[in-house]
């Protein structure tokens, strides 16, 4: 092996001690966080917020469950916060879109968890279909629309479409110059806004194929897992979020 290999072989086993310690040290803090949280104010899931270290809040937050089991009860916690801050859009996203096929479960915990907050929250289970999206509100509340996504509302949507209108081309509906961005966007827009912040959980960091034609201006945030989040992991992502300056590109 030349000297070479020697030095990233080195290198790259540096680097997996320090993520390894660096896993190690983010439970051990939570841990203690989560157990501090729940003595201060008796429950972690309705714990206070501190709304003036948040400088601004996302209008489409998406949940990413990547290559961990998924915890329901967590995800319902994490909606109980999202309604509660009046976020007005949460999507929650795994490629097998097993969290679509068991809305009902996480339906059902959270109205278990804060049987409070059912009226101030919208379950959006039907096919997501491209139409105008509208924030709604009752009792003087923003309503929290929920929203399941999987795969097939990602790349899987672009390679349709690809399909769809190569087809049009071919038949004489489409001319190729009328194939642009705008048209694009016409057709892969759905009921909701393009996302300001996505929340990837699990080891893996990864967009894991979510809504690749949605995500050019999204802050991606990583969280080592879900199980057992606690109010204060969910507090510090939005105030990390909302020190994050979005320049488009200038």
């Amino acid at each position: 092996m030349s000297l070479p290999h020697y030095i990233l072989a080195i290198v790259h086993f540096v680097y997996s001690i320090y993520l390894v310690i660096s896993a190690q040290w983010a439970l051990v803090k939570r841990q203690f966080r989560k157990r501090f949280s729940r003595i201060a104010s008796g429950s972690d899931v309705s714990g206070e917020w501190n709304v003036g270290r948040i400088k601004k809040l996302p209008g489409h937050l998406v949940v990413v469950v990547g290559y961990e089991d998924i915890s329901f009860v967590d995800l319902a916690k994490i909606i109980s916060w999202t309604v509660t801050l009046e976020i007005p859009h949460v999507s929650f996203y795994d490629q097998d879109g097993v969290i679509k096929r068991n809305s009902s479960k996480l339906r059902r915990d959270f109205e278990t968890l804060r049987p409070n907050l059912g009226s101030r929250v919208t379950w959006e289970v039907e096919k997501i279909t491209p139409k105008a999206h509208a924030a709604n509100g009752i009792n003087g509340f923003t309503t929290t629309k929920i929203h399941f996504l999987s795969y097939e509302n990602g790349k899987h949507e672009i390679i349709e479409l690809t399909k769809d209108l190569s087809h049009a081309v071919t038949q004489g509906l489409l001319k190729p110059s009328e194939i642009d961005i705008n048209l694009m966007d016409e057709k892969l827009r759905f009921n909701f806004p393009d996302p300001d912040l996505v929340i990837i959980c699990g080891k893996t960091f990864s967009t894991f194929g979510v809504l690749p034609w949605h995500i050019r201006i999204t802050e991606f945030i990583h969280l080592s897992t879900h199980h057992d989040v606690s109010h204060q992991d969910f507090m510090d992502i939005l105030v990390k979020h909302g020190n994050c300056v979005q320049r488009y590109g200038k």
